[in-house]
Parts: structure tokens; sequence; C-alpha cells
């Protein structure tokens, strides 16, 4: 009897063992599906001065509403795209034709020039972009937790991309771009709200028609990851596009 029980128990749990394998496996490939998604930036450009964004990637789909020209856009699986873009702009998600985008990448990509723990540096002929970050200290900043007291959820009062409600470690100091005897920083508002800044997932390209660059960071890991990029030119103030990944 002992020997039929002993057996039993090791059935069972060889049985338990294959099904949390198996779990574990399908989690596995799920995780690979979600992290293989290739997301991109896009800018509009349109002969109309706009295009139109819609429900399915149909042109007689209904219209949910327009992205005017040299707007950013962020775009799902660009590469796997036939025709039509699956995309999200500021306000609006839906599908936007494909002759109506071009890709950040289709520009001059500029390599940093000059890179350490807090700082990166991209130059191009006379202009230059500097982004510089800095400690997140608790002690110069308001945080709003759960009421459990274990989450935060605001950050001197907002909302923040970045970490999943753990305190961040690192924010951004400042974001300066010159160029044409010009410099411009990037709103301390544009900055408020995003940590965890990575400068080995920060790109910066240059479209040579209209001498405008565009920075795009890929920040944080995991919960709490997100996308942002900024137009950058030296005769507007710099526009930001934020996308959620979590």
């Amino acid at each position: 009897m002992q020997i039929i029980n002993a057996k039993k128990h090791l059935d069972n749990s060889l049985m338990e063992n294959m099904q949390r394998n198996y779990i574990l496996l399908i989690l596995l490939i799920i995780s690979n599906i979600a992290f293989s998604q290739d997301y991109e930036f896009g800018i509009i450009q349109d002969k109309d001065g706009y295009t139109n964004i819609r429900y399915s990637p149909d042109s007689k789909a209904k219209i949910l509403g327009t992205v005017k020209n040299d707007e950013l856009i962020f775009i799902f699986d660009a590469k796997d795209s036939k025709g039509w873009y699956d995309m999200v702009s500021s306000n609006l998600k839906g599908f936007i034709h494909k002759s109506r985008v071009k890709l950040l990448t289709e520009f001059l990509e500029i390599e940093p020039s000059n890179q350490s723990e807090n700082n990166i540096r991209f130059k191009h002929n006379d202009f230059s972009i500097d982004i510089f970050s800095e400690k997140f200290l608790v002690k110069n900043n308001k945080l709003q937790r759960s009421s459990d007291g274990v989450a935060v959820t605001k950050i001197n009062g907002k909302d923040f991309y970045g970490t999943d409600g753990e305190i961040p470690k690192t924010s951004f100091k400042s974001i300066v771009f010159k160029g044409n005897k010009k410099t411009i920083t990037v709103d301390k508002e544009q900055l408020s709200d995003i940590f965890e800044p990575d400068f080995n997932r920060t790109q910066v390209y240059f479209d040579k028609s209209t001498q405008i660059f565009y920075l795009t960071m890929h920040n944080s890991d995991g919960a709490g990851s997100y996308d942002v990029a900024w137009i950058l030119n030296s005769n507007s103030s710099p526009k930001r596009l934020i996308l959620d990944l979590e």
C-alpha cells in the first residue's frame, strides 16, 4: 500500500510540474510576441496639408479625425503593414495610409558624439542636442501614494511614466537644442512626468529638406516603459509625443 501511495504521489508531482512548465512556456511565448512588436515613430507628409485617420484599414471606412502635416504619430508593426499603418496620434487611434507617412528611420540618423552616465550629445554641422539626467531626489518631489501606501501614483500632482508604482531612480535635468545661433531648451513641463531615461536607446534623425531634428527615446524596462519623441528646430518650440507601452 505504501508503494502504491508513493507512486501515486510521484505521478501527481510529475503532472503538476508538467502543467507548471506548460504554463510558463505559454507565458514566455506571449511575452515574446508582445515584445517583438515593431514600434516606430512617423511624421505626416500629405500634399493636402493633412490626412484622414480611419476606423479600419479601408479608404471607405469611417473617418475618426485628421492629423496635420509635420505632426508626430506612433506606428505599430510598421514592417508588417500592407498599405495601412495601425497608428496613434496625440489624440486619435486608428489607421492611416502608408503613402501619407514618412517614417523617422527614413531620415538621416545622427550618431551620438559623446555619452556618459548623465549626458548624451548629438552633433551635426552647427547643430547640437544635449540630454542631461540626474538622480531623482525624493526630498525635492511630492509623492502621492495608493491607499495602502505601497505604490506611487502621482509625482508632483501628475501621472508619470518610467516605473510601475516604484520611486524613480533617475529624472531628466534638461534637453538643450542649439542651431542657427539659437538655443532652445525643452520646457520643464515636458520633462516633469517622464523618468528613467535610457541613453542606450536614444536616437536622433535629421530631415535635410526641412532642417528638422527628431529625438526619440525608449525609456525604462518592463512595466513602466514608454516611448517619447520630440520635434526640434530653431523656428518653433519643441513638440512632444509620448506613448505608454505598459
